[in-house]
């Protein structure tokens, strides 16, 4: 036999001996797999939930589905993401295994920022402008109310949202309601005064800007007005319907 025939031999040879150990290796790994993910074998136990605040545990583990007992390997951990997310009031989900038996439920809630009234279903609204149900809860929080007539409530919130930074407090502490007219115009009432505020429609960081300059020139001064209307550039209108005056700033 030649050498260059006994080389391909071998190469032939090796290639057959290759297939069988990977063929042995992927047998012998489907059996592995098909006896680690058999039903009876490696049960979850428990389901811990961890980062909710307003939701109680019970509502997350209905809306996970988790079955207790069900191996745990088999657990469709992307599925029980989905579920969780889709629910509204949570913005973001991750699920662990934690073999042998146990899965944590990690959830961030979407934090209410205003009560949508919307008929006689109640809703919360966020920072995002996301749109969730209250769920009873909206009897523990104290937030302004939203009245929506432009059918887009999300958005405008959302841009709102930029004007107010997150942990500022003043809109919560100083804003009663929040209504939206049907061309998505925004107005504002004010505690403790009930001063209406027009803020119009966008431009909103620049006009909350102009609105706090003013209200804390008049509280320095006393004044007080039933109307402060932002709708126009670089001014602020003051206008008191009692005494029929109007006062403009630039």
């Amino acid at each position: 036999m030649t050498r260059r025939r006994k080389n391909r031999w071998k190469r032939r040879a090796l290639g057959v001996f290759t297939l069988i150990l990977v063929g042995a290796a992927s047998y012998g790994f489907q059996r592995a797999k098909a006896w680690a993910t058999a039903e009876g074998r490696f049960p979850i136990r428990e389901v811990r939930v961890k980062g909710n605040d307003l939701l109680w545990e019970g509502e997350i583990l209905d809306i996970a589905s988790v079955e207790r007992g069900g191996n745990i390997l088999r657990l469709d951990v992307d599925g029980v993401e989905e579920r969780l997310s889709r629910s509204g009031w949570v913005r973001k989900a991750a699920v662990r295994r934690i073999p042998p038996g146990r899965v944590d439920l990690r959830i961030e809630e979407r934090e209410p920022w205003m009560l949508l009234l919307d008929g006689e279903h109640p809703l919360f609204v966020d920072r995002e402008g996301a749109v969730f149900p209250a769920l009873g809860k909206e009897q523990s929080l104290d937030l302004p109310i939203l009245v929506d007539r432009s059918g887009r409530p999300g958005k405008i919130v959302a841009e709102l949202a930029e004007a107010f930074p997150a942990g500022d407090g003043w809109f919560d502490q100083r804003i009663a309601q929040m209504e939206i007219d049907e061309e998505g115009s925004v107005s504002l009432w004010e505690i403790p005064y009930g001063t209406k505020i027009r803020l119009g429609m966008g431009a909103f960081p620049a006009k909350v800007e102009r609105l706090r300059a003013v209200l804390a020139d008049w509280e320095r001064k006393s004044e007080r007005y039933g109307e402060v209307d932002l709708r126009f550039a670089n001014q602020v209108i003051a206008r008191d319907p009692v005494h029929e005056k109007e006062k403009k700033r630039s």
